[in-house]
């Protein structure tokens, strides 16, 4: 069923019902990071850049922080499977992932299957997770790969052809 955000008020569903909310957006923290070309062969969760972190202080101990991040990835003609995370660097633990069987918690995966090094992937990771307080900490994206080299916000090459996209992390907080 597709719904109309109704302003900071509530949600209007196809049919006209309303569902009223007093939910509202106490703040938005965003960086957008420059961090040039980054390559890993790593096959263990690693940080690309610590540029690419937000810190928060939440509002409210019971409001629901949304941390979205989005990134180039991909490259080298290699068809390995690839695991992202969002991270809460400040308590050392993943936003809101959970095991199932022997599989990777993650927030999002890809078996990138590039044809050459230029190639890229736009990545965008979601999570929320609830306040808990209103203790400061700060978020981070973590990446795995299976195997082989990988590239993290550009290409390797410097063609016009090619594009570049500064990696953004925003965490939102929703009221309760």
């Amino acid at each position: 069923m597709a719904v109309t955000i109704n302003g900071t008020n509530g949600v209007t569903y196809n049919d006209g019902s309303v569902q009223e909310s007093s939910s509202k957006v106490l703040q938005v923290v965003s960086v957008q990071a420059d961090t040039g070309l980054i390559s890993s062969t790593s096959t263990a969760f690693f940080e690309p850049d610590s540029d690419l972190r937000v810190a928060i202080t939440p509002k409210a101990s019971d409001s629901t922080l949304i941390v979205t991040c989005n990134f180039l990835f991909g490259g080298n003609n290699q068809s390995g499977m690839c695991a992202f995370k969002l991270y809460d660097v400040t308590n050392s633990v993943n936003v809101n992932t959970t095991a199932l069987g022997g599989r990777q918690e993650c927030n999002s995966s890809i078996r990138d299957m590039s044809y050459d090094q230029n190639d890229a992937t736009q990545i965008q990771l979601q999570a929320q997770t609830t306040s808990g307080s209103t203790v400061a900490r700060t978020y981070g994206m973590y990446a795995k790969l299976e195997s082989g080299t990988r590239y993290f916000f550009a290409n390797p090459s410097d063609s016009g052809a090619l594009g570049y996209a500064k990696p953004s992390i925003t965490v939102m907080e929703i009221s309760a």
